[in-house]
């Protein structure tokens, strides 16, 4: 994940280790694969940008891990992603 590296192009292992440990926590509440819930991150960046919002994948995966209630029965987290979308781009 492009997220994960620093300023010279080089991976950041406390950037690494972060989103490693939002990709664990989405595993236990989503039933996507750590691949697909990487692409969140990344598409919860690119998105954004068409409304002049700067977000980092990390904090994308962060959002979302937090936005899941306990005891959230699994399932694809696509609704979760689009859900924080909507928020962000609509100003919250």
């Amino acid at each position: 994940m492009a997220a994960a590296e620093s300023d010279n192009g080089e991976a950041d292992p406390a950037k690494v280790r972060y989103i490693d440990g939002q990709l664990d926590a989405l595993r236990k509440k989503c039933t996507d694969t750590r691949k697909r819930l990487a692409s969140y991150g990344e598409f919860g960046r690119d998105d954004p940008k068409k409304h002049g919002i700067t977000e980092a994948p990390s904090l994308v995966l962060h959002e979302m891990n937090r936005s899941i209630p306990p005891g959230y029965q699994r399932e694809s987290c696509s609704g979760i992603l689009a859900g924080y979308l909507v928020i962000r781009e609509n100003g919250g």
